[in-house]
């Protein structure tokens, strides 16, 4: 009786281990800026045939061991995975394992005049917008290959005629970047040359009539004052 019993119990035992599964599983990285590429790695354990079903939280699942998923779009998800032997089976959730931040959206504007003459002076004020995350960090590209302004609002002289574009980058706490351009936004061209004469400089009687000719050259728009 005694020797049915430890045989009975060494079966159920040796069927117990058998069929035990242990779901488990970690990711890189567990948290960035969208869009976010997080390969998964599959900690599970078990004996025969192993079939896995994830749940990244996004709408999207998958049924390999180690799969990679491409988050776009900001959140914080939930991640689940399935493992089953057929005999057993083990879930493994994990709430708000992965973090998913929304971009800053970079943005600023030149305070008017943007066209004139050199030596001429632009300021540009920002008006990004922040995403998740505080924004920390700017860099100006002002088109004429000086250095970078790194400061959120800027000015900037430009001693050489040209069309010149210019882009803002910006960064948050996160490390989530985005820029913007905008091309030939400042225009700096010569200053018109002056001329003009007259038919008659010298007369002895008033009134007196005189054709003015303009001789004024340039390469922009010239308005006239006399």
């Amino acid at each position: 009786m005694k020797f049915l019993f430890t045989l009975i119990f060494a079966i159920c035992c040796f069927t117990y281990s058998f069929g035990q599964v242990n779901a488990n599983f970690d990711a890189s990285p567990k948290q960035g800026c969208v869009p976010l590429v997080v390969n998964f790695t599959n900690l599970s354990s078990g004996t025969g045939s192993l079939t896995y079903l994830w749940d990244f939280g996004n709408g999207n699942t998958a049924t390999i061991q180690t799969p990679s998923v491409n988050y776009v779009n900001p959140g914080v998800y939930t991640v689940t995975l399935i493992v089953s032997n057929g005999t057993s089976t083990d879930t493994e959730i994990k709430t708000g394992f992965i973090t998913v931040y929304a971009l800053p959206d970079a943005n600023f504007a030149g305070v008017a005049p943007l066209s004139g003459c050199p030596p001429f002076n632009v300021m540009f004020n920002d008006s990004s917008i922040q995403g998740d995350g505080n924004i920390s960090q700017w860099q100006w590209d002002f088109g004429d290959a000086s250095p970078y302004s790194v400061s959120q609002n800027t000015s900037h002289t430009y001693s050489l005629i040209g069309n010149y574009t210019v882009s803002l980058q910006v960064t948050d706490e996160h490390g989530c970047k985005d820029d913007t351009t905008f091309q030939s936004y400042v225009n700096v061209a010569n200053p018109p040359v002056i001329q003009f004469a007259a038919d008659n400089t010298t007369f002895c009687s008033v009134p007196s009539s005189v054709n003015f000719t303009n001789n004024t050259t340039g390469t922009e728009t010239i308005t006239y004052l006399w």
